[in-house]
């Protein structure tokens, strides 16, 4: 069985991308499965190898640095070694995200409760389209989801963003990829910045704290939503 692989994708920066590349990429390794996964760091940032590098423990998934418009040839050395793998993208629209479209069999778009990154999406769906052509010669349908990170549920918009992205759900000329939105929200809390500031996650600092409970019900619709 070959890895399933999931890009994180989105034309802006500090939308929550490497957050969530994290926080998955560890819920999958301590869950109930165990399973193998592997973190590519494709953004020329490093945020997710400089993350692992301080922490003080063995990592518990390998994380690789792979900011290159290959990824998808790259990616298949490693489909038979692993379960999943999680591509951190770059918060860019360029040949590296054009890459992780084509190797990824998920596509999610993490989306900051914000009118500048709901209007960002455009420019992803845009390249998505382009893709699609690409896609279906490889006998591939792109499958690509909205997730609602950093949100703050004090705000109108943190509330409301759900029927914000709503336009989104059904192709409208000239899009013709349909694109889902998670149910499950990531919300602004602090844990995530003191995880981070040790290379770890909530997961692990907090294991019963609100950020992991939020990270794991993410991770199992992922996981739904990956397999069908």
């Amino acid at each position: 069985m070959k890895a399933k692989v999931i890009g994180f994708i989105n034309r802006k920066g500090g939308v929550g991308k490497t957050t969530l590349s994290i926080c998955v990429a560890t819920a999958l390794t301590l869950g109930e499965q165990k399973y193998r996964v592997l973190l590519i760091d494709a953004d020329t940032q490093r945020s997710a190898m400089k993350w692992v590098n301080r922490r003080e423990t063995d990592p518990l998934f390998p994380v690789v640095g792979l900011p290159t418009e290959m990824i998808h040839r790259e990616v298949k050395h490693h489909l038979p070694n692993y379960d999943y793998i999680i591509i951190d993208g770059p918060g860019e629209i360029g040949a590296i995200t054009r890459s992780i479209v084509l190797a990824s069999d998920v596509l999610l778009i993490p989306m900051g409760p914000s009118p500048v990154d709901i209007e960002a999406t455009e420019d992803v769906l845009s390249l998505l389209e382009q893709a699609k052509p690409f896609k279906e010669a490889m006998d591939q349908e792109i499958r690509v989801a909205f997730v609602v990170a950093k949100k703050d549920s004090r705000t109108a918009l943190g509330r409301d963003i759900v029927e914000a992205l709503s336009v989104y759900q059904q192709p409208v000329e000239p899009r013709t990829i349909p694109v889902g939105t998670l149910n499950t929200h990531i919300c602004t809390r602090v844990v995530h910045a003191e995880s981070a500031a040790t290379g770890q996650s909530p997961l692990e600092v907090e294991p019963t704290g609100k950020a992991a409970a939020e990270v794991i019900a993410l991770t199992i619709e992922i996981l739904k939503f990956t397999d069908g």
